[in-house]
């Protein structure tokens, strides 16, 4: 019998409301010695390699993960067989970023695991639902809120002036607050090498949401055009304003990378 892994959350305490339907879960998945491979998500198939997987849409409940070792072409028509990395069911919350990875093929490891948005004040800017007089933005009336949140930028439904509830159950994430985001840009310039700065990088975009500018204004702190590419496509998973994406192709030299960019943006499977 296949092993299954039952995620807890690890931070925070998190009460989802009752009237929620779109609390759906997030996986950054990499195995541990850090190779390439690829992976089944229940009936989903990952087949491009990669070092690390970021599965989002998750709804909550148990999913099978089967992760292998990419086929190797040895030319002549010789093919090494996939290797088996791990395989087993894992059983995700509600509203959760996990980060793990495989230590073996009945070994999946939780390194993370908290809220994607977190306790929710109606109305608060973090969690985009108006709630009665709680927190309106449009108006599920076609009425303007009174609520907190009664000046929505994104213009999403919510409750009207009497009281009505109207919402929409989405979460409204952002980037990183200026603070933040100064801190790891800091962190970033204090190394001297390109592969510290995007290890610091990419730790810090796993468990953080990014817009597009700040993605772009941390690939101009790498040196080489390569880790500046890597990072761009490893931070895509996690940016909020993905429509804003091009906004990154200033931070190039090289028009291929631009392209190449291009290419990994229009086929990602996230």
């Amino acid at each position: 019998m296949k092993k299954v892994i039952i995620i807890q959350m690890l931070a925070g305490s998190f009460t989802m409301p009752a009237l929620a339907n779109n609390w759906n879960s997030q996986l950054s998945l990499s195995n541990y010695d850090h190779q390439k491979f690829v992976m089944y998500f229940d009936n989903s198939y990952f087949s491009t390699p990669s070092n690390t997987y970021n599965v989002t849409d998750i709804t909550p409940g148990r999913h099978h993960i089967r992760m292998l070792t990419p086929a190797q072409n040895y030319g002549y028509g010789n093919c090494g067989m996939p290797s088996l990395l791990y395989d087993g069911y894992v059983d995700f919350p509600a509203n959760a970023m996990i980060t793990a990875y495989a230590a073996s093929v009945n070994n999946f490891n939780i390194t993370s695991s908290y809220p994607l948005v977190q306790n929710g004040n109606w109305g608060d800017p973090n969690y985009n639902t108006g709630y009665g007089n709680a927190g309106g933005n449009n108006g599920w009336y076609g009425d303007a809120g009174y609520g907190n949140n009664g000046n929505d930028p994104y213009g999403n439904w919510g409750g009207n002036s009497s009281g009505n509830g109207g919402y929409n159950n989405y979460p409204q994430y952002y980037g990183m607050n200026d603070q933040q985001f100064n801190s790891l840009k800091s962190a970033i310039q204090s190394k001297a090498f390109d592969s510290s700065r995007l290890t610091i990088a990419e730790q810090a975009s796993s468990s953080n949401y990014l817009t597009a500018e700040q993605v772009y204004e941390l690939a101009q702190l790498f040196d080489f055009e390569s880790t500046k590419l890597d990072f761009a496509k490893y931070a895509y998973a996690r940016v909020v304003d993905k429509g804003n994406y091009y906004v990154v192709n200033n931070a190039f030299t090289f028009e291929s990378s631009i392209t190449d960019l291009a290419g990994f943006v229009n086929t990602y499977h996230g």
